[in-house]
């Protein structure tokens, strides 16, 4: 967001019960400044490193909805990239994380924010396994 954040916190919208859907989290950096995000969107075997102007749209509607003042001209791309996914080789779909455990070893793989927001179960599933193993 061009200019000052005018948030001093991180604002997290809320979840709505029963409903999954794309949010739209505001952090203030360290320079003052505001950033939008997190986006993802699926893509084709394609790779096109092109942003998809499209998503300044949605992420106004979903912004106007928890800072009505925002103003769409100050939207800006910063960070875009592609983000690997790791896929089972029996269903070819998308795995959100795996957790392999074996031989003392531990293996995360593919952890992003339903893992992170789901940390405390994670541990505590590993914690089990090990006390297993022990």
């Amino acid at each position: 967001y061009k200019g000052v954040s005018p948030f001093n916190h991180i604002i997290y919208p809320s979840l709505k019960p029963g409903i999954i859907e794309e949010r739209v989290d505001a952090t203030p950096d360290i320079n003052g400044g505001l950033r939008f995000g997190p986006s993802a969107e699926s893509s084709n075997d394609n790779i096109n490193f092109e942003t998809n102007k499209e998503i300044l749209d949605k992420f106004y509607t979903k912004i106007k909805e928890y800072f009505p003042l925002v103003i769409k001209n100050k939207l800006v791309f910063d960070t875009v990239g592609i983000r690997p996914k790791v896929s089972s080789k029996k269903s070819k779909l998308p795995l959100d994380f795996k957790i392999t455990c074996g031989n003392n070893f531990v293996d995360l793989v593919n952890i992003e924010s339903p893992g992170l927001t789901s940390s405390l179960a994670i541990g505590s599933y590993i914690a089990n396994h090990v006390k297993e193993v022990i």
